[in-house]
């Protein structure tokens, strides 16, 4: 009853969902045939994948990196789910950020390992917690 009640809404964040893809793909980027707000952005590798995950987890963004068996060793990617609180600017300002992390020659700050699920859960409440942070944090959900 909610969502039908919702219509707004909902059309105002498959907006923000098309104009992420346009913007992921305007910037280089292979994103899924989705049409939802979960988006897809596909990866060279699993590798590549969580480095850039963790690359931007430097930039104060969280996004999950997704690989096989959930899905297809072919298609590794990067999984990001939009609410209707992400403003257009945080969508640009993700699309940034992504261009530059993924970039070989990109300056990386973080040890060069890979972080357990509790670890993350440590670097990131702090931000979210903070009421007047103006971190852009656009979480992505993993597989149900």
């Amino acid at each position: 009853e909610l969502i039908q009640k919702a219509t707004f809404e909902r059309k105002e964040l498959l907006d923000k969902a098309q104009y992420a893809r346009d913007k992921l793909q305007e910037s280089g980027f292979c994103t899924t045939d989705s049409t939802t707000p979960i988006i897809g952005i596909l990866t060279p590798s699993y590798d590549k994948a969580v480095l850039w995950a963790e690359r931007l987890l430097d930039h104060n963004v969280y996004i999950v990196p997704v690989g096989y068996p959930a899905v297809s060793k072919r298609v590794p990617r990067l999984r990001l789910a939009l609410s209707s609180s992400h403003s257009y600017r945080e969508i640009d300002l993700l699309v940034s950020k992504l261009k530059s992390v993924s970039k070989e020659n990109y300056q990386y700050s973080m040890p060069k390992k890979r972080r357990t699920s509790a670890e993350i859960v440590q670097l990131i409440e702090p931000r979210l917690s903070h009421p007047y942070s103006t971190d852009v944090i656009l979480r992505a959900l993993p597989f149900t």
